[in-house]
């Protein structure tokens, strides 16, 4: 399977567990905390797949 398809999968279930998410856990909290919860928690798992899954690059300047 190609890389961005592997990546479109990964993409749509996160966009499903934080909606579920912001569905079930942030009810009594208003809506700009719970957009901020959500956009931490999908950082945080875009920066844990960029630390993990690629090797760094030599950049030469």
């Amino acid at each position: 399977m190609k890389n961005w398809v592997v990546f479109a999968f990964i993409s749509m279930f996160f966009a499903g567990f934080t909606s579920v998410i912001a569905k079930q856990r942030l009810v009594e909290i208003s809506g700009e905390l719970g957009l901020t919860i959500r956009t931490l928690f999908v950082c945080f798992f875009v920066m844990a797949f960029a630390v993990f899954l690629f090797q760094p690059m030599n950049f030469r300047l």
